[in-house]
């Protein structure tokens, strides 16, 4: 639980989350931060065909086999336009 830790105070005004987790349980980890929006991301680097359903339904994104960060990387960059305008 990320509140009540020293890392909290940076964060808690921040309205928006991008999630990058590679197991079931790391979609908890914004648990407790208030946020408008949480995206997340899921990596499946191992037994796809026994996982990718219920990563699927966990995750907004899935990418597999240990797949390029093109698609965090695209949205970063997204933001960061949008923050500059």
């Amino acid at each position: 639980m990320i509140k009540g830790s020293p890392y909290y105070k940076i964060i808690e005004n921040r309205g928006n989350v991008i999630l990058l987790g590679d197991s079931i349980g790391d979609v908890h980890m914004a648990d407790g931060i208030q946020h408008e929006i949480c995206l997340t991301i899921g990596f499946l680097n191992h037994n796809v065909e026994d996982y990718l359903d219920n990563y699927l339904e966990t995750f907004d994104i899935v990418v597999i086999d240990d797949g390029p960060m093109d698609i965090v990387n695209y949205i970063l960059n997204a933001c960061s336009k949008d923050s500059k305008n």
